[in-house]
């Protein structure tokens, strides 16, 4: 049996933590009254006392056992021919098994070599360097195509749903994937950014996966050491922020980013729906 958090919208936030928590709304406005008040000081907020008692609060009714999935979204301006695809690949498989990505690139000249855990680019057949430090989208690449300690393959999204498209990396991909941007710039062919748009939509993918394969992109030591208190605390902090604020003043700069490992992939078993998304749903 799956047991998660809904974060798709507000409402699913709210009724889903009142059936997990068997409380009501009197009972979340307490907790926001008690944390605001204990943490304001003269005119700011303390975080780390917001968050204490927010802490305090699911601390003494978690179950953590009982947490065993959470909820994945993945934006994704995809190929025509694999928007009904439901798995998600990581780079390194997305650029070197036959793919449509793979072969995309293969038509503009565009071919990626494994050596060792690293990627190799050759564009029309000759090996291009990726230390021309004139140009600043070399570093980039160099990361996304494991030329540093830090590799980058991941499967990635975001544990809200709510704001989602208010969040500006979903703007920045309404235009064309970062990878493919600069990569094109880098060789210095547009045709290869301008084929991608005409040949793609753009969709938000909604996964339901067990909570111990996410990995969150945060260096909060409860992020990494207990994954349904830190959960629970951005849906809690999300939900503030409705009370606190009007809607149309509640952003998404705050939505936890989630990835997979680099060598996992996004299993077909933990697919939920898609939703494409427009211009106009951009906000």
């Amino acid at each position: 049996m799956k047991i998660f958090i809904d974060t798709y919208s507000k409402l699913d936030m709210e009724r889903s933590l009142f059936e997990y928590f068997e409380i009501g709304k009197e009972e979340l406005l307490d907790l926001f009254y008690e944390a605001d008040r204990e943490s304001n000081k003269d005119s700011f907020t303390d975080d780390q006392i917001f968050n204490d008692v927010i802490n305090s609060f699911i601390e003494t009714r978690i179950n953590y056992d009982e947490l065993t999935h959470m909820l994945f979204f993945h934006l994704s301006r995809r190929l025509n021919d694999t928007y009904q695809d439901s798995p998600g690949l990581n780079l390194y498989e997305l650029l070197t098994k036959p793919t449509t990505m793979s072969l995309f690139l293969k038509d503009h000249g565009i071919v990626f070599e494994p050596e060792g855990t690293k990627l190799n680019l050759l564009f029309n057949g000759r090996l291009i360097p990726l230390d021309d430090n004139y140009k600043h989208e070399s570093s980039y690449l160099r990361w996304r195509l494991g030329h540093t300690r830090r590799i980058d393959f991941c499967f990635n999204g975001f544990m809200l749903k709510d704001q989602i498209y208010k969040n500006h990396y979903a703007r920045d991909l309404a235009a064309v994937p970062e990878f493919i941007n600069v990569l094109a710039n880098y060789l210095g062919d547009k045709n290869i950014g301008n084929d991608y748009i005409k040949n793609s939509e753009y969709f938000c993918f909604e996964y339901c996966v067990p909570i111990e394969k996410v990995i969150f992109d945060s260096d909060d030591y409860t992020a990494i050491n207990n994954k349904p208190l830190y959960v629970i605390n951005r849906v809690l902090n999300r939900l503030h922020d409705y009370y606190a604020y009007e809607e149309r003043y509640v952003f998404d700069h705050d939505n936890p980013i989630l990835r997979l490992r680099d060598d996992d992939i996004m299993e077909h078993e933990y697919f939920v729906t898609k939703e494409k998304i427009s211009h106009s749903m951009l906000k």
